[in-house]
């Protein structure tokens, strides 16, 4: 099975894909399978996709709220 961590950095704009549905057949047997994608795009025009094999019963991924960063306090310094 795959293990992966990474970091993408100054993401421009994330895209959830719905969920695809697949049959598949494997030694006589036929089964479904689901996956979903996650698409990413940084702010230099870059992509990543990845895609996720997900179990029954799992809750798919969802878009939430808009990103809304909170005010720098005052005690950190000056805001960047």
């Amino acid at each position: 099975m795959s293990s992966i961590q990474t970091t993408i950095c100054e993401a421009a704009s994330v895209v959830i894909k719905p969920v695809n549905f697949q049959l598949h057949s494997y030694e006589g047997k036929t089964y479904w399978f689901a996956t979903q994608t996650l698409e990413v795009t940084t702010h230099d025009g870059h992509q990543c996709s990845i895609t996720i094999h997900l179990q029954e019963g799992l809750n798919v991924l969802m878009a939430g709220d808009p990103v809304v960063f909170p005010p720098v306090p005052a005690s950190a310094g000056e805001p960047a």
